[in-house]
């Protein structure tokens, strides 16, 4: 298996607690807070992150998480490319839109990480330390609760 993802089994979570919306460019975003403490954002198509395990997960609709990407492990542009890519190629069930997973994935690795500035921009790769992975959350889980677009 590799070693950015895994598939898991865990316990259902709770359904929302509370939504947020804001309004971008005319266009009304979405995010949730769910009862289990992950974020999720419309754009992510699925996608949850979970700060407390520096991971995003991808839930069936029993709420059991079938498949998780480890943000620590994701820490230079060869390793998100593997992450994203590993994604592509899974065998999804009907349930899922592999196409939509994969454009989650990214638009959710772009939101919390910031690919350009932080991974890949320029065309030039750097390499994130752990520590340095967990600030780009905190600060998106911050910027999150406060309402700021990201």
């Amino acid at each position: 298996m590799n070693r950015h993802l895994r598939c898991i089994s865990a316990t259902p979570s709770a359904r929302d607690r509370r939504d947020a919306s804001e309004i971008v460019d005319g266009a009304i975003e979405r995010r949730r807070f769910h009862d289990d403490g992950t974020l999720a954002d419309t754009r992510w198509n699925g996608w949850r992150l979970d700060a407390a395990h520096q991971q995003f997960v991808l839930e069936s609709d029993d709420g059991h998480i079938t498949y998780a990407v480890d943000l620590l492990r994701c820490d230079q542009s060869a390793a998100v490319l593997d992450a994203v890519t590993q994604a592509a190629v899974r065998d999804w069930s009907p349930r899922f839109d592999g196409a939509r997973v994969v454009a989650g994935l990214v638009f959710a690795f772009d939101d919390v990480i910031g690919l350009q500035a932080n991974v890949c921009g320029w065309g030039v790769d750097q390499v994130l330390s752990g520590l340095r992975i967990r600030e780009r959350i905190y600060e998106f889980v911050r910027r999150f609760e406060g309402g700021a677009r990201s």
